[in-house]
């Protein structure tokens, strides 16, 4: 039997493939959506990069060739991986044919060097993480007329407190500016909220200790909990978690105390029809905080604008374009707190 490269050709493709997983996945995660997205993602990769490795060495050593090609197929996600199945295939006839006992040794070492592999990524994901509410430097003192509902809900769901609707999209850890103006660390959430027939929908990244009023509403965050990815079994990068809120319904719209008063942010407004986003829409600012001139600004092709730099406060925004009905929305702008609004115009 005439012995080529292709064995050894497809085996150091191979484990450089696997290589090259740990790096996509690093990639993918680092512009992802948290810890959750990095940790899920390379659990995968390492596991996929060991059976890589392992079957790497096989082909090179021109051993089982099972275990060779199942290795190379790990890498299938890296272009890398296409040839070395393809030279490992062709290559069949070139491996050593190994006894009944032999297989069963090879097959216990790669089995104890997955189970190391995958309790090693699995001891550093994060089981749970709760963060609590400190004492707000924000006083809220409720009437006696509002009514107070403490709700708990997970990612991916919906809370509804008379005709107000609170969405949580994602938990992870980030840096934020807390009502002191002091910047912090730790977990934060992206909620989206929307009062019924006011066709204005708000997205807030919050964190624990934080008081924000929406229409007659005030949103106390109390908790806010990161699981992590659930186990080996769940989807990688899948994020889980939670919040529990204290929610005041009020008799009527109120403003808070401010808070980021000395600070600025951008805003982002969309503005939105029956068919979609709204281009060429005028939004402009008719009442803002002191100091903060007045804003405007025209909705490019995705009915979007953005006010970059803009004082925290409270703004009225008039929303105008030909063919729809103007509409005046008020907002209190906070600072990494606010992150965009969304208005629905209707036909004229």
């Amino acid at each position: 039997m005439v012995k080529t490269q292709k064995p050894t050709i497809g085996g150091v493709l191979t484990i450089v493939a696997g290589a090259f997983l740990i790096l996509l996945a690093i990639l993918i995660a680092s512009s992802g959506q948290g810890v959750a997205t990095l940790t899920g993602l390379l659990s995968l990769a390492i596991v996929l990069a060991t059976v890589a490795t392992v079957g790497g060495i096989f082909a090179i050593k021109r051993w089982v060739w099972e275990l060779s090609l199942a290795g190379a197929i790990c890498t299938l996600p890296v272009i890398l991986g296409i040839p070395a199945i393809v030279l490992l295939v062709l290559s069949r006839s070139e491996f050593k044919r190994v006894s009944g006992k032999g297989r069963i040794v090879l097959y216990a070492s790669l089995s104890v060097v997955l189970l190391v592999a995958a309790l090693a990524v699995r001891s550093a994901i994060p089981r749970s993480e709760v963060e609590v509410a400190p004492a707000s430097t924000v006083s809220f003192t409720p009437p006696e007329s509002a009514t107070t509902e403490v709700v708990t809900f997970t990612t991916g769901t919906v809370a509804t407190i008379g005709d107000l609707r609170i969405g949580l999209g994602s938990i992870h850890r980030a840096d934020y500016v807390d009502s002191d103006g002091v910047k912090q660390h730790g977990l934060v959430a992206r909620l989206s909220t929307f009062v019924r027939d006011s066709k204005i929908n708000v997205a807030l990244q919050v964190y624990p200790g934080l008081i924000v009023a929406v229409d007659r509403y005030v949103i106390y965050v109390d908790e806010i909990e990161f699981s992590g990815t659930p186990s080996l079994l769940a989807p990688p990068g899948a994020p889980y978690g939670s919040i529990r809120l204290s929610v005041y319904t009020l008799t009527a719209p109120i403003s808070l105390p401010a808070i980021h008063s000395s600070m600025s942010g951008d805003l982002l407004v969309s503005v939105n029809g029956p068919a979609g986003g709204i281009s060429g829409a005028n939004v402009v600012s008719r009442a803002q905080p002191e100091g903060q001139t007045s804003v405007s600004g025209f909705t490019d092709i995705t009915g979007d604008v953005t006010f970059n730099g803009i004082k925290a406060g409270k703004y009225q925004f008039a929303i105008s374009c030909s063919g729809y009905r103007t509409r005046v929305v008020e907002i209190n702008f906070i600072p990494e707190v606010t992150r965009n609004i969304s208005v629905i115009l209707e036909k004229s």
